[in-house]
């Protein structure tokens, strides 16, 4: 997704989410960090359903244990990134976390194309 139209995603996803996990790519790394952390600060609590906040709260501990401080943050209001520099294990959290739905967008690269069944 292209920085100058980071501004749009909320309302993109509020119009076809229906409520549900939305996929997000990005053409690099920083790209796909930058959006995902600019949705997590600015936008994020109004498209967070009561649902996703409960999941939220019941993995905190395993959101907590992800060794990437941005990755971090993000997931704790349900937003993700994933891209090559993501560990191996934070990958997996981040792909828990989207498959069970406690995330409203994960940003990533092809590399989630190629290489995870989500």
């Amino acid at each position: 997704f292209d920085k100058g139209l980071n501004w749009q995603i909320p309302k993109l996803i509020s119009q076809h989410s229906n409520g549900r996990p939305v996929l997000i790519f990005c053409a690099t790394r920083g790209s796909t960090t930058a959006a995902a952390l600019q949705l997590a600060r600015e936008s994020i609590k109004d498209l967070v359903s009561g649902e996703q906040r409960q999941l939220l709260q019941e993995h905190a501990r395993e959101i907590g244990a992800c060794q990437d401080k941005d990755l971090r943050e993000c997931l704790s209001v349900g937003v993700g990134f994933h891209h090559g520099q993501v560990g191996p294990q934070d990958r997996i959290i981040v792909e828990s976390l989207f498959v069970k739905r406690a995330l409203v967008a994960l940003f990533a690269t092809s590399t989630l194309a190629v290489g995870a069944n989500l």
